[in-house]
């Protein structure tokens, strides 16, 4: 996989990072009443007002009927008032602003508009203008974020990092609680276990001088891990790490948000051999935080939200109606961009050891590579389904069999081969003329590879 030298964001990151570490002010160590950021829990209210008030075909779908109904009548003020409360339940801030800005004077001049919708508009207004970002992602970082639309991976990209030579960028966001670059790198795409570059990734883009002064991270260090790690750490040894109250708070964010999107809590934190005298590492050694997982090391940092959202993430059964849903909103998928789909099975798989891998980002670029649209604008409902496993950033699924493509002719013939009928059997096309498919063919054509190759040259809604 290509590996991206992020020179120009690196060099202004790094300066960065440094700035912040050296402040060792205002740390928040052994505080085990440490609350979210009002800005966490006001998003925290408004994911449980939108899941109270869910409609029944999901908020991305409500969102997206709110801004057809937009573009044709832009003055309507009961189409205004619905379209922010869209982006504001989305968390499409940014757009929500800039609609306020385009049809406030409208709204609240026109003679048609009620008291009652006055208030409804400055209420939905000002929640718009109170919650921002806690640390707004940098012109660097929106660049970056930009590339992976160009073909850039979110996950084998170098980051540089004051302290680690093969972090990537979710890893730097985790590592300094930058809430909005995090949450936009996993709607790209990112894959929130993936472990730090391995060496041979990212030795010739590396300076020399990068191997020499900084340490390798060790190779379980998944995006949770290294929060809870440090976390812990800050909990044992406050001045060793200088944190700041708002970095905690943004980093303890982030590790909710991680476990509610599906990050393994029972990861372990395990170190190569060489690195254990290393003079970065040998701190986190002192405190004892290797061969932890990272819900014992939640438990070492005294996080009490962090660790009640944990606790109840182990039920399986609440993991899988409760996982977020990758866009950023964090409402869980159900009621989101899961929405379009009616069984479970579209919307996770279990693998052979039991672990839940769940559907990609919506938002991410779609995986059939064949336009610039995101994968819900693309292919989300239609072809192509497909997983991500967050340990490899592998993606992986099924065709999802058209009737239109299950009754050509060509495909009929392949089926044929497959199920070694002779050409002048039946007519195997009448098996999908009913109502009803047969289950047990209708399921091996589906996870048959040649079939799948075949399935993906058909253009999307091609009919025979």
């Amino acid at each position: 996989v290509a590996i991206l030298q992020v020179h120009h964001l690196g060099a202004t990151m790094g300066k960065k990072s440094r700035k912040k570490s050296s402040n060792r002010a205002g740390t928040s160590s052994g505080n085990t009443d440490l609350s979210l950021s009002p800005v966490a829990s006001a998003l925290q209210n408004l994911v449980a007002e939108a899941i109270a008030e869910a409609p029944a075909q999901g908020w991305a779908s409500e969102l997206k009927s709110a801004e057809r109904e937009y573009r044709s009548d832009p003055n309507d003020v009961d189409v205004i008032l619905r379209l922010l409360k869209c982006l504001l339940i989305m968390r499409r801030w940014e757009k929500g602003s800039q609609v306020v800005k385009d049809v406030k004077a409208r709204v609240l001049n026109s003679e048609h508009t009620t008291d009652d919708k006055r208030r409804k508009f400055l209420e939905l207004s000002n929640q718009l203008q109170q919650i921002t970002p806690s640390m707004p992602m940098s012109n660097d970082d929106k660049d970056f974020c930009r590339l992976v639309f160009e073909g850039q991976s979110p996950d084998d990209t170098w980051h540089e990092q004051p302290s680690f030579c093969n972090l990537g960028p979710l890893h730097f966001a985790a590592m300094h609680g930058q809430v909005e670059y995090f949450e936009r790198l996993v709607a790209l795409g990112a894959s929130i276990d993936y472990p730090p570059l391995p060496i041979e990734k990212i030795r010739d883009n590396l300076p020399p001088q990068e191997l020499v002064n900084k340490a390798l991270a060790p190779k379980s260090w998944t995006a949770l891990l290294l929060i809870c790690s440090t976390l812990a750490m800050d909990a044992r040894v406050p001045l060793a790490l200088g944190h700041m109250k708002k970095q905690v708070q943004d980093q303890v964010e982030i590790a909710i948000q991680l476990v509610k999107l599906g990050a393994d809590t029972s990861a372990v934190l395990d170190i190569d051999e060489e690195q254990h005298h290393h003079s970065i590492l040998s701190p986190y050694q002192i405190v004892g935080v290797f061969g932890k997982t990272a819900f014992e090391l939640a438990k070492m940092s005294k996080r009490k939200e962090l660790i009640d959202v944990m606790t109840e993430f182990q039920n399986r059964d609440l993991l899988k109606e409760k996982v977020q849903c990758r866009c950023g909103s964090r409402l869980p998928l159900k009621i989101c961009h899961g929405c379009d789909f009616d069984e479970e099975k579209h919307l996770m798989r279990e693998d052979k050891f039991g672990r839940l891998h769940f559907r990609y980002s919506p938002l991410a670029p779609c995986p059939c590579f064949q336009t610039k649209k995101t994968y819900y604008d693309c292919c989300w409902d239609g072809a192509m389904m497909r997983f991500n496993n967050d340990r490899t950033a592998q993606l992986f699924g099924h065709h999802i069999l058209r009737r239109t493509e299950a009754t050509s002719p060509m495909f009929n013939d392949l089926i044929k081969r497959k199920l070694g009928i002779e050409n002048d059997g039946p007519d195997l096309r009448s098996l999908f003329s009913g109502p009803n498919e047969p289950t047990e063919l209708a399921d091996a054509i589906r996870t048959d590879a040649k079939i799948h190759q075949f399935l993906s040259m058909i253009p999307k809604n091609r009919s025979f």
